[in-house]
């Protein structure tokens, strides 16, 4: 009976491992690598007092189609509100073409300003491409102008891409104290 038992649970593991998925391009005719889709990502702080989500309303998009991304900070903490200070943003989405190796970093564009968030009342930012002109020693490839500007109209050129939402805030108004730093991405490709 016991031999029996082994057998079964070995004839399962089998099959399990035989019915894998793979995500690899069949197609043959791409020349970029394939990563896998992640359209909805979240990352929770160490204390559980803070949820970041980064989502895409898609995994493939075509050249000009408006990108329906967006960030969601929560605070789930015991707290009805908690106020925290930060730049621009408490979120930063950086963008990387996958298929070329740009990266398009972002760059601070206000002081510090103070947010109240409200438990299970998300802070929500809508993807802008804000990348700025490439500068040796950047990471990434160079870039001209011109794609830069392509892609601040929101045509990006066929490719997949990566889109890396951070969290950068302090708990409170002491910016030096408490920091928050949370990080997910999402990956999408983009079509003719």
């Amino acid at each position: 009976m016991k031999l029996k038992w082994i057998f079964t649970v070995a004839l399962l593991a089998l099959l399990l491992v035989g019915c894998g998925t793979s995500t690899n391009n069949k197609s043959g005719n791409s020349t970029s690598p394939n990563y896998d889709y992640e359209n909805i990502t979240e990352g929770l702080d160490e204390d559980g007092q803070f949820s970041f989500k980064l989502t895409s309303e898609k995994a493939v998009y075509q050249v000009g189609e408006p990108l329906k991304i967006k960030a969601e900070l929560s605070y789930i903490g015991d707290e009805d509100s908690i106020k925290i200070s930060h730049a621009a943003s408490p979120i930063w989405l950086l963008t990387t073409n996958l298929t070329e190796d740009h990266q398009f970093e972002a760059a601070m564009n206000e002081p510090l300003i103070f947010t109240e968030l409200k438990k299970d009342v998300p802070f929500v930012q809508e993807y802008q491409f804000s990348g700025g002109s490439y500068f040796e020693g950047a990471p990434g490839k160079p870039y001209s102008e011109e794609l830069l500007m392509k892609m601040a109209e929101g045509k990006f050129p066929p490719g997949q891409y990566e889109i890396k939402g951070r969290t950068d805030f302090a708990i409170g108004e002491d910016i030096m104290t408490e920091r928050v730093n949370l990080e997910t991405s999402i990956i999408f490709t983009v079509i003719e």
